[in-house]
């Protein structure tokens, strides 16, 4: 059966990473694409990489949508727009993490910045890309942290991951890349050289590990792109995208998100194992990545985790949540005009079907009547008949 294939789409992260350590692999890869699909039996028209604003732009879409945030139904079942406001979505890969909001009318908009026409409205979607900042670029930076300053050690300790929870680790593997930490004050082991790492279940050292590295990141200034500075408001909240805190939200509930990540980081692997089906090696990152959302929100971000166990229910895989904002765009389900169709029939409609049912009801009672009443006259009449023959 011909299919037609418009373009096929791959994630920013692969892309941004790639031309950053082999600047011609991303072309390359197209061009093998572009040749093994052109052979296959489908109408294949082109082949795209997506670029990170547009993925972001989706995702928003996508979360917004979910959340009914453009429009509602009203009591007559029009569709009208929606006061809510915007949810700013917060997005955590595998190799980087994304910030998503839109910007309020009269801030300066950042050269990230996405302009959408939806439902008669002008959204300008800010993106903040923060490479090396991904579940497994930050597992990797934290560990060659770790092995630079106890390499002497026969065991290196691994505050953030759970107790006895170990694994033997090549430098060359966590050290590899355009993501890579290295301290000039420290020898840098060799290559090959494989170092046993071992959990202790500290979440007060883990904080204080992970602050250092958002402190010392180049890849990405989270202080001077918090929502403090004037491309993105204070009051944006953050949907979080990301297994670990929905993890951390349904086994560690707590208003105080910094005592719940405490909780999180103390549970030693047989704790974890418990709560969750997930693999023992993605579960023993997940207080990293807690640990690195909490310092996000001690520097201005707001995360609204209710929305994002409400809306991680509705789309079900969070890692292809951007799709859905695709699609929606593709298809023209988000029409750029604004709505003016309703949920049910019009109430013209419905004005003429209910003047129409008082008729036939009045018209029904009236027949039935004068029907009881016929048969009342007759019985009366054959009662005074036969009296009269008596």
């Amino acid at each position: 059966m011909d299919r037609s294939w418009q373009s096929t789409i791959s994630t920013p992260s692969f892309s941004f990473l790639s031309s950053l350590s082999h600047p011609t692999l991303s072309d390359d890869l197209l061009a093998a694409l572009t040749v093994a699909l052109k052979s296959s039996p489908f109408d294949f028209q082109g082949v795209q990489i997506l670029s990170s604003p547009d993925e972001e732009a989706f995702n928003w879409v996508a979360v917004n949508y979910i959340l009914e945030n453009f429009f509602k139904y009203d009591w007559q079942g029009q569709m009208v727009p929606s006061r809510k406001g915007m949810t700013g979505v917060l997005s955590i890969g595998g190799t980087s993490t994304h910030f998503t909001s839109k910007v309020e009318e009269g801030n300066q908009i950042p050269k990230e910045g996405v302009r959408l026409q939806l439902y008669g409205q002008t959204h300008t979607v800010y993106t903040h890309h923060c490479p090396c900042h991904g579940t497994d670029q930050l597992r990797s930076r934290l560990l060659s942290v770790l092995i630079q300053e106890q390499r002497s050690a026969k065991t290196v300790l691994n505050p953030c991951w759970p107790l006895s929870y170990s694994q033997e680790v090549q430098w060359n593997s966590v050290h590899t890349g355009p993501c890579t930490v290295s301290d000039d004050t420290l020898d840098i082991p060799n290559p090959d050289q494989v170092f046993n790492i071992t959990g202790t279940s500290n979440p007060t050292a883990c904080m204080r590990l992970v602050q250092s590295l958002l402190n010392t990141s180049s890849s990405c200034s989270f202080f001077s792109n918090s929502p403090r500075s004037a491309a993105k408001p204070l009051q944006t909240r953050f949907l979080v995208i990301s297994e670990a805190m929905d993890f951390l939200r349904k086994t560690t509930p707590s208003p105080d998100m910094g005592q719940a990540v405490n909780k999180l980081c103390e549970m030693s692997v047989k704790e974890l194992v418990k709560e969750s089906q997930t693999s023992l090696d993605a579960l023993a990152d997940y207080c990293t990545v807690s640990a690195f959302i909490f310092h996000l929100s001690t520097m201005g971000y707001v995360f609204d985790f209710n929305q994002s166990v409400q809306a991680a229910s509705q789309i079900g895989d969070t890692s292809s949540v951007w799709t859905l904002g695709y699609l929606l765009s593709l298809t023209n389900t988000i029409p750029q005009d604004s709505p003016s169709f309703l949920k049910g029939i019009d109430p013209g409609v419905w004005s003429l079907l209910l003047i129409l049912f008082v008729v036939l009801l009045t018209g029904s009672f009236m027949r039935i009547s004068y029907r009881v009443m016929v048969k009342e006259n007759s019985f009366s009449n054959r009662n005074s008949s036969v009296f009269d023959d008596n």
